[in-house]
C-alpha cells in the first residue's frame, strides 16, 4: 500500500529558535516557482490529451518526458538494484525528479533532482513496521 504514495517526507521536531527564525524562502517566492513549473508543464504537454502535469504521466510517457543521460541512467539502475525499488516506485521517482527539475527551471533532469526524488521516495520505507 505504501508503494502507491509517491512523495514521503520524514520530519523531526525543531527547536523554537529555528521555528521563529528567518526562513530561507517566502511563501510568495515558493508560489512563483510553482506557477512557473506548472507553466513549463502546460507547454510541455499541450499536445497530449489527458496529460496536464508530471503526475499524469503513464509508463509510456515517462520514457519520453523523464529522459536521463546515460550516466544518470546507470546511476539510477545501480541505486534501484541496491535499494530493491519496484517499477512503480521507479516511475514515481522519475516523475518527482522531473517536477524538481521543473521547479529549478532545468530543461533536463539533473543528478541533484534525481537524488532528491529518490530520498523523497525512500522516506517512510519502514513506516508500516513501527
Amino acid at each position: 500500500m505504501l508503494d502507491r504514495i509517491d512523495i514521503r517526507v520524514s520530519t523531526r521536531a525543531i527547536n523554537n529558535e529555528k521555528l521563529f527564525g528567518e526562513t530561507s524562502e517566502s511563501s510568495s517566492e515558493i508560489k512563483r516557482r510553482i506557477i512557473k513549473a506548472r507553466n513549463i508543464q502546460n507547454i510541455r504537454y499541450e499536445n497530449f490529451a489527458n496529460i496536464n502535469k508530471n503526475s499524469d504521466l503513464n509508463s509510456d510517457h515517462i520514457e519520453k518526458f523523464c529522459e536521463l543521460s546515460a550516466i544518470l541512467k546507470n546511476d539510477l539502475i545501480y541505486i534501484l538494484n541496491k535499494l530493491n525499488i519496484s517499477s512503480r516506485a521507479t516511475h514515481s521517482i522519475l516523475k518527482i525528479a522531473r517536477t524538481i527539475s521543473d521547479l529549478k527551471e532545468e530543461k533536463n533532469i539533473s543528478r541533484e533532482a534525481l537524488l532528491e526524488a529518490i530520498e523523497h521516495r525512500k522516506n517512510g520505507e519502514n513506516m508500516l513496521e513501527k
